[in-house]
C-alpha cells in the first residue's frame, strides 16, 4: 500500500502561537468502484432526432466494466502497486424507479450510467429541475459521477409518472449552474468527425482496446473547451481549445462550504455528445455506436475514479485563557492528471488539493476570525525510479500566489460558533500525470 502525507499548518494570528496540525497518511489501498447502470422501463433511448435500444448501451458499459486486461488502468497510481486498482468492480443494472431515486438522494462515491441518452428519467416526488438540482448535489458533495451517454444532455425528461417532456437547453444549463456554469450550451458550428483526444488515447487505449470502435466520432452536441478551462480533467473527443465532443469534466465549486458530513470530495460529470462513432479509418461506422459510446462511458468513469484517494482528517482541541477552539482539518487529494510517457521512461503526477476546514469556538466575538488563507508548500518524495510527483499550486482560484490572492471570507462567529470551509483545488490538465509517494505541506492561517 502507498501513501499520501499531508501536513496541515493552522496558524491562529490573535492568539500568541501556532498550532500544528499533522493529518495521518491518506491511505490509497483496495480499491473498489460501484456502478450503477440505468435503464428504467418504457423510458427508451433517445439521441439528435432519433431512438436507439439503451440496452446496448448497457452492454457496452458491461463489457468495459468486466475488462480482462491487466494493464487497462494507471499502473503507477498508489491504489496498485503493481496490481490493477480495483480488486472489486461491482456494477448493477437499475430497473427499478424507486432504486434509482435512492441512489441519487444518498448514495456515495458512485457512479451512475445513464443509458438513455439525452432522456433524463425524473422520479415521482421531484420536479425536473428540482431532480437536476439532486443529481448536482450528489456530484458536488457525495462523489457522485454521472455519465451521459448520447446526444445533448438533459434535452428532454421522462418523468415516471407523466412521461416525456422537452426541456430543451435548459435542462443542462439547471445541472451545471451548480458550478457557475449556467450560461453554455452544446451547439456545434457543423457535423464534422473528430478523432479521439492524444491524451485520451495514451490513457483510456491502455486496456480498453474496443474504443477503437470508437476513435472517430460526428461532433453532435460538444462541449466548448473555453467554457470549462481547468474544470476538464481529460478530453475523450476534441480538444481543450476547440469543441469536446467527449470529456471529463470535475464537477466542483472553490470555496463552498459543506457541512463535515459531507466531505467526500468533488465527483465528476462525464460527457459524451455524439451519436455516431466510427472505427479508427474514420469512414467505417461501429457495428452499434451505442454499445460504443456506453462502452466509453463506462471506461471513463472507471479512469476517473483511480484519481481519488481516501479523505483523512485530524482534530485539535486550544485553549488559551477564556478562549476554547476546536479545530477539523481532512484533507482530500485528488490526481489531476498524467503523463504515462512525457519521455522515455518518465512518469508524471499532479496531485490537487481538497481541504475541509471545521472550526468551533466559544469566543463571544463576533469577528474574532474574519478570513482564512490556505496555502501549499513543502517537499515532494520521489521515492519511485522514474516517477515524478508534483502539486498542482497555480490552478487554484483560492490557494496561489499566497499570501496575496488566497483570502477566503468567512463570515463572523458567535458564541459557541461552528464555522464549516471546504477549498477545493481547481483539477488541472496542466500536466497528465502518474503518481506515487507524496509528502506535502498544506498551511492555513486565519486572521481577525
Amino acid at each position: 500500500m502507498r501513501k499520501v502525507n499531508a501536513l496541515v499548518l493552522l496558524m491562529l494570528t490573535l492568539l500568541p502561537s501556532f498550532i500544528l496540525m499533522k493529518t495521518p497518511p491518506v491511505k490509497a489501498d483496495e480499491g473498489y468502484a460501484k456502478v450503477y447502470i440505468i435503464c428504467l422501463p418504457d423510458v427508451g433511448g433517445w439521441t439528435m432526432g432519433h431512438s436507439y435500444d439503451p440496452s446496448k448501451t448497457k452492454e457496452g458499459a458491461i463489457k468495459a466494466l468486466t475488462f480482462k486486461e491487466r494493464t487497462s488502468l494507471p499502473l503507477a497510481h498508489p491504489k496498485l502497486g503493481k496490481a490493477p486498482p480495483f480488486y472489486s468492480i461491482s456494477y448493477e443494472i437499475v430497473t427499478s424507479w424507486s432504486q434509482y431515486k435512492t441512489i441519487i438522494e444518498s448514495y456515495k462515491e458512485s457512479v451512475v450510467i445513464n443509458t438513455h441518452g439525452e432522456r433524463t428519467p425524473i422520479p415521482s416526488g421531484y420536479s425536473r429541475d428540482e431532480w437536476a438540482d439532486k443529481i448536482a448535489d450528489a456530484m458536488l458533495k457525495r462523489r457522485v459521477t454521472w455519465v451521459h451517454t448520447a446526444g445533448y444532455p438533459f434535452y428532454f425528461s421522462w418523468h415516471q409518472n407523466s412521461g416525456l417532456q422537452e426541456w430543451n437547453i435548459n435542462g443542462f444549463q439547471r445541472l451545471m449552474s451548480h458550478i457557475n456554469k449556467g450560461n453554455m450550451d452544446c451547439w456545434s458550428p457543423d457535423s464534422e468527425k473528430i478523432s479521439l483526444n492524444t491524451h485520451a488515447e495514451a490513457t483510456l487505449m491502455q486496456g480498453w482496446y474496443e474504443i477503437t470502435d470508437a476513435f472517430w466520432v460526428e461532433r453532435g452536441r460538444p462541449l466548448k473547451g473555453s467554457d470549462f478551462g481547468n474544470y476538464t480533467i481529460l478530453p475523450i473527443w476534441g480538444t481543450q481549445d476547440g469543441y469536446m465532443t467527449g470529456a471529463i469534466i470535475g464537477f466542483f465549486k472553490p470555496g463552498e462550504r459543506v457541512m463535515p458530513e459531507e466531505r467526500y470530495g468533488f465527483g465528476a460529470y462525464i460527457h459524451i455528445g455524439t451519436d455516431k462513432t466510427y472505427k479508427s479509418d474514420g469512414e467505417t461506422l461501429s457495428d452499434n455506436p451505442a454499445y460504443s459510446r456506453g462502452y466509453v462511458g463506462a471506461a471513463a468513469a472507471l479512469w476517473t475514479e483511480t484519481l481519488a484517494f481516501e479523505h483523512t482528517e485530524t482534530n485539535r482541541v486550544y485553549d488559551y485563557g477564556l478562549t476554547h477552539t476546536e479545530l477539523l482539518i481532512s484533507v482530500v487529494p485528488v490526481i489531476a492528471g498524467y503523463h504515462a510517457e512525457p519521455q522515455p521512461n518518465k512518469k508524471e503526477v499532479y496531485i490537487s488539493f481538497g481541504v475541509y476546514g471545521v472550526m468551533k469556538t466559544n469566543s463571544t466575538s463576533s469577528d474574532h476570525f474574519t478570513k482564512a488563507r490556505f496555502y501549499l508548500g513543502g517537499v515532494i518524495e520521489h521515492y519511485s525510479d522514474g516517477v515524478n510527483v508534483w502539486m498542482v499550486t497555480d490552478s487554484s482560484k483560492d490557494a496561489y500566489n499566497y499570501p496575496e490572492h488566497s483570502t477566503i471570507n468567512w463570515p463572523g462567529v458567535g458564541k459557541l460558533g461552528l464555522k464549516t470551509l471546504l477549498l477545493l483545488l481547481p483539477m488541472a490538465l496542466s500536466g497528465e500525470c502518474l503518481p506515487s509517494h507524496l509528502s506535502a505541506a498544506l498551511c492555513c492561517l486565519l486572521t481577525g
